[in-house]
């Protein structure tokens, strides 16, 4: 049960006394994530708990959560030849980073009847059978679905920023932002692109921010060339176009033409209003990712 290591960190909450924080100060954790193809998605976890994408955990979950200050996930796709994908489509690893101490959480694991200790190049980590998890430094639980020693690798010991200081904090600074780097394939977030559209696109960072009227998402792309970019703003306007038309909902073409621009091979959003199928496409995706774990 993915579930069980929850239960475990209550404990942990109870037995520790002392107070620990990310490790990570220079920059972040997931600026280490975001390989081709993979989906990265991180999470400011109260600004996403105080926004209308939030999960409403209870009991345990909620309590966890509360002890976190930040869960970022990697979603590696099983497949490239299919588009869209669903959030199943995918396998995931990363950590939430805040209040954990390394003896405390690694021994109530190690205590623990659910989970096996296993031991690999001199790395210690505890398994279920579905997730493979420990705390490598306080601060940061990390956790896989198929390899704790590779996201251990990867993520903390031989660290390569894959994404740049400007794009974290632009991430950062949402209650929930996505990133992909040159995506064959991708999740549909409510805008149906073609995939040939997609494969235009080199990279790309999407936020869900809360404003008076609910959450509205932004975020740019960076096309492989300005015609790509002038494309995929076209795309984008004409898709909102049919959206709104088949809900029967007055299209306002001055209104939609605010959300859509592009500069160079730029394409940007701004403040589009989520709501309906595309809000409903992103709760699945953060239940899935942080929620699951």
């Amino acid at each position: 049960m993915r579930r069980f290591v929850i239960l475990l960190l209550v404990l942990v909450a109870v037995i520790s006394s002392c107070r620990h924080t990310s490790p990570f100060e220079d920059e972040y954790y997931f600026q280490a994530m975001g390989e081709k193809n993979e989906v990265v998605v991180t999470s400011s976890t109260k600004a996403l708990m105080e926004s209308d994408l939030a999960l409403s955990p209870e009991g345990i979950m909620g309590t966890i959560l509360e002890r976190s200050e930040r869960v970022s996930v990697a979603l590696e796709p099983k497949m490239l030849d299919k588009y869209p994908l669903e959030v199943e489509d995918y396998t995931f690893y990363g950590a939430s980073e805040g209040n954990y101490g390394k003896m405390s959480v690694n021994t109530a694991l190690q205590w623990s009847k659910e989970f096996e200790k296993r031991r690999e190049d001199g790395l210690k980590y505890y398994t279920n059978g579905l997730l493979e998890v420990a705390v490598p430094k306080n601060g940061l639980l990390l956790f896989s679905q198929e390899s704790y020693s590779k996201a251990y690798d990867k993520t903390v010991a031989n660290r390569v920023k894959r994404i740049a200081d400007d794009e974290a904090e632009y991430m950062a600074s949402s209650p929930l932002a996505l990133f992909a780097d040159s995506p064959e394939t991708l999740l549909d977030i409510g805008f149906e692109l073609p995939q040939t559209a997609l494969r235009q696109i080199s990279r790309c960072i999407f936020r869900f921010d809360q404003e008076e009227g609910g959450m509205v998402l932004s975020g740019r792309m960076k096309m492989v060339s300005e015609s790509g970019a002038r494309t995929m703003n076209t795309i984008l306007r004409n898709q909102l176009i049919q959206s709104l038309r088949r809900s029967g909902e007055r299209v306002d073409i001055k209104r939609i033409a605010h959300f859509f621009n592009y500069s160079g091979d730029i394409v940007t959003i701004d403040s589009m209003a989520l709501e309906g199928e595309m809000l409903d496409r992103a709760k699945k995706m953060i239940s899935f990712a942080i929620g699951g774990v």
